[in-house]
């Protein structure tokens, strides 16, 4: 009785580390650019008592085909908003991620691991995905990655006709998946995978050549069970034909060459340091879980967004490695003791590292640090400036910022479309389009007219570019430097009607607004280019009164923009 008392209230421990853990690393406040667009989503689909195959939200777009493979989880995340907020959303994103701890500390107790030690693999394999766990259709791809591996599991463990019940259940699942998220792709060959190494290392009764071919040719066609039949097969490929060509680098993208991850490097050294240990002591590996971990390495190679995958995908062979070196579920006290301490050490650990994150380093995080709490993160998205558009609907069509179409279309559809958002697949020449134009005034503003771009609603860009001229000679010569917004934008053509310390918006100049914009423009500063504001108003005091005025205008708005304070100070340094 005290040794099962003691059992008990370890594993309540470490366990009940693991989920503190779990929900302090998922109490964030929201800052996905794409979550909004899904809620949008969501909400049309409400609105309309149908799926949509059109897309309805750019204007940019001319109404292309829309595949909305993740239409299950915006209707799950619209109906979770609309009964209880925004707030209800970070409250599933601590079930899901709670769901997805509690789903690997399983995996280590299927393989025998003792509690603690499987609270540890749990703890470090959570940690390892810890970048990933963001509000996105991807958190539910974790959960259902976990249970595939564990219905393989229990099918190759499985007497004659028992092991039907896991394969329907697998076929179930991935039919499921299908409608979430496009990682369900991954489903038949993760299948495939599994049961040829289940074959090389018999763990109960080996698969049949048949079952090989079977279990992923169902789960194949279990994919096709959705709105929109095999054209899902396809989205991801357009996402990549999207991404190609493009002239800057999207880190969420890259391959572990261009942007290496040094947590990823560590799980994989570490990985293959219990395997080469485990055969040196004459143990034979598991080759179906170890064929699955193998392959997510690959994945995780090609793109940095990945690496998740790779840490829940290697659980099940490091676990069942783990269990075999360690002999079972069983250790001695001192061990049990021990590993019980550095289960709870590695969940406080996750806890500090989250609330109070390395500022460099190699545990710097790879995203910006979350703010734990409630709402919207401050400063994500254009909240001020969608109040300033509410109160002047007049204004037409603007060109956005990519990362913030998801949030104007979550606040502003119906009527107000945006320019582009996070569903890149959708025309994928686009971001291409665009990053060319961005090289050339003429080509820009010709894109602009194209689409009947009315302004823009960006983020500050404070790199600057230089700016050329011909000499006499015809040859260009550069005549300073400005940043990206005032090539774009021109104040000859665009009117600065709206600016805060985290967005600007400006307007299309024409005849029937000249008294509007002498009521509303910022005639003199550029908030987005410091410099160049100082360096103006030291060689104009004219252009210095005006840009005073600016500054002390917008302050007399919002007292506490700090952007406004500061642009104010700068133009009285240089007062003589």
């Amino acid at each position: 009785m005290e040794l099962r008392r003691a059992r008990i209230a370890g594993w309540d421990l470490s366990v009940g580390a693991l989920v503190a853990a779990a929900v302090v690393l998922s109490f964030f406040r929201l800052r996905s650019t794409d979550i909004f667009w899904h809620l949008a989503a969501g909400r049309w689909m409400f609105e309309n008592r149908a799926l949509p195959r059109l897309d309805p939200f750019r204007f940019t777009s001319e109404g292309a085909r829309w595949i909305d493979h993740e239409w299950l989880f915006q209707v799950v995340a619209y109906a979770c908003e609309r009964l209880g907020g925004l707030d209800s959303l970070i409250a599933l994103r601590i079930l899901l991620v709670t769901s997805v701890a509690l789903l690997l500390y399983r995996t280590g107790r299927r393989a025998r691991l003792a509690a603690p030690v499987a609270t540890l693999l749990a703890a470090l394999s959570l940690f390892g995905t810890r970048p990933r766990m963001i509000l996105r259709p991807e958190l539910f791809s974790f959960l259902a990655l976990l249970l595939l591996l564990e219905l393989l599991d229990r099918q190759r463990s499985a007497a004659g006709g028992e092991a039907l019940r896991p394969i329907l259940a697998m076929i179930g699942l991935t039919v499921v998946w299908a409608n979430f998220h496009g990682a369900a792709l991954l489903s038949p060959a993760v299948a495939g995978l599994f049961l040829i190494g289940a074959r090389l290392t018999p763990i109960g009764q080996a698969p049949s050549v048949r079952r090989i071919l079977a279990v992923p040719a169902a789960l194949l066609a279990a994919l096709l069970v959705n709105p929109y039949g095999h054209h899902v097969l396809f989205v991801s490929r357009g996402i990549t034909s999207a991404m190609r060509g493009l002239p800057g680098t999207n880190a969420e993208w890259a391959p572990q060459w261009i942007a290496p991850q040094p947590y990823f490097f560590f799980g994989v050294a570490a990985v293959v340091g219990l395997a080469v240990v485990a055969r040196l002591r004459g143990i034979e590996l598991d080759a179906a879980t170890g064929l699955v971990a193998l392959a997510f390495a690959v994945i995780a190679v090609t793109a940095v967004r990945h690496q998740a995958l790779y840490f829940l995908g290697a659980t099940p062979f490091v676990a069942r490695t783990l269990a075999d070196l360690l002999a079972g579920e069983r250790l001695p006290g001192t061990l049990s003791l021990v590993a019980r301490i550095a289960a709870v050490i590695a969940c406080l650990l996750i806890i500090f590292s989250t609330l109070s994150p390395a500022r460099g380093g190699i545990f710097r995080p790879r995203q910006q640090p979350f703010t734990p709490g409630l709402g919207i993160e401050p400063g994500r998205f254009p909240e001020a400036a969608g109040d300033f558009l509410d109160e002047h609907p007049e204004i037409g069509p603007l060109y956005n910022t990519f990362a913030h179409g998801g949030y104007l279309l979550w606040r502003f559809f119906p009527p107000r479309q945006v320019f582009h958002d996070g569903r890149m697949e959708l025309v994928p020449g686009l971001l291409n389009e665009i990053g060319k134009a961005r090289a050339g005034g003429r080509a820009w503003e010709g894109l602009m007219r194209r689409h009947g771009v009315d302004g823009a609603l960006v983020r500050y860009e404070r790199r600057t570019r230089p700016v050329a001229e011909l000499d006499p000679s015809g040859e260009p010569r550069v005549v300073g430097f400005r940043t990206a917004n005032a090539l774009l934008f021109p104040r000859e053509l665009y009117a600065l009607v709206y600016w805060d310390d985290h967005a600007m918006l400006l307007v299309r100049r024409t005849p029937e607004r000249a008294q509007w914009l002498a009521a509303n423009e910022y005639g003199s500063l550029d908030p987005e280019d410091l410099d160049w504001t100082k360096k103006r108003a030291l060689e104009s005091p004219e252009f210095a009164r005006g840009a005073l005025r600016d500054a002390e205008r917008r302050l007399g708005e919002d007292p506490d923009s700090r952007l406004a304070r500061q642009i104010r100070d700068l133009i009285l340094e240089t007062r003589p």
